[in-house]
């Protein structure tokens, strides 16, 4: 029990001596006095304010790129919305994947067929609503397999729409920009809120064109 000790007593000092954490994260070697320098964390009593008396009428929190809520405004309730029970939430980013061929195209769009819908999933209730499905490859495939969907289910009234184009998500925000007109468009037009942005990226990270035409720059498809 000694040994151990002395050995943890000594992989502590060695830490401190080489200047970064004793998991080995978050500060690399030879900079943890300037990190240390920069927090300025104050002294216990020294200069703080009273509960209640932050200036929160002088606060301007409007106009940023990011959404930012004081401490005493967050909600004290705040339930989860899902659109699929237990497995897709409102509002949150998603990420479906695995190995080329192994059907995640096809689930994902008998998900969002069931969301526009309105139906369970596999027994998961679902929040309907507006759904708009980029086919950044292979739309006329998209369409088919919804419309597969649609014959099945002896349903075809469903807010769901197919978007299909040449898209750079990366170099700018102009082609997201006009995702969000379509969304605010149909939503004004129907009366129902868009609950999922459904991105159907290719397969791989080369960039596509567009079928038939040439490899021209401003064709190309940037995907991360």
């Amino acid at each position: 029990m000694g040994d151990r000790r002395a050995r943890a007593l000594g992989a502590r000092d060695d830490c401190a001596r080489s200047k970064i954490s004793p998991t080995g994260h978050g500060i690399r070697r030879g900079t943890f006095p300037a990190a240390r320098r920069s927090l300025s964390i104050p002294q216990a009593g020294a200069g703080l304010v009273p509960d209640g008396e932050f200036p929160w009428g002088e606060l301007d929190l409007e106009g940023f790129a990011f959404r930012v809520t004081p401490f005493g405004e967050i909600a004290t309730v705040h339930h989860k919305v899902w659109l699929i029970r237990d497995l897709l939430g409102a509002g949150e980013l998603s990420v479906i994947y695995g190995a080329p061929g192994s059907g995640k195209s096809v689930v994902v769009a008998d998900m969002a067929a069931h969301v526009a819908a309105g139906r369970p999933w596999f027994e998961q209730a679902t929040t309907q609503g507006i759904v708009l499905y980029i086919a950044a490859e292979r739309g006329g495939l998209v369409k088919r397999r919804l419309a597969a969907w649609r014959k099945r289910h002896d349903i075809s009234g469903l807010p769901l729409f197919i978007i299909e184009g040449i898209f750079d998500f990366c170099a700018g925000i102009a082609d997201a920009q006009e995702v969000v007109r379509i969304g605010l468009h149909l939503a004004a037009a129907l009366g129902l809120p868009v609950v999922w942005i459904n991105p159907r990226y290719p397969r791989t990270h080369r960039h596509r064109v567009a079928a038939g035409e040439a490899p021209k720059r401003e064709n190309l498809v940037a995907i991360r």
